[in-house]
């Protein structure tokens, strides 16, 4: 799932808990999941896109917010 999707699944108290989790703001977030692009794809630090994976518990994978992630060979498992 990508973060937009997520983000549009939560609550305004889910996203509030989400976005302490990934030690960020709901705005923050909100901006990430529309901004931030290169060739239409979201492309975020790879330590913000693994904190949003780590604190959407795997649902919105670091693969799908970062170029550098999604090229990675670790990631690619």
């Amino acid at each position: 799932m990508d973060l937009k999707a997520y983000l549009d699944t939560l609550t305004p108290d889910g996203r509030a808990a989400f976005a302490a989790r990934a030690g960020s703001s709901v705005e923050s977030l909100r901006q990430a999941s529309r901004g931030y692009r290169k060739a239409g794809v979201v492309d975020l630090h790879p330590e913000f896109s693994a904190r949003i994976e780590q604190a959407s518990h795997g649902a919105v994978p670091r693969e799908t917010t970062s170029r550098v992630c999604a090229e990675c060979p670790y990631c690619k498992g």
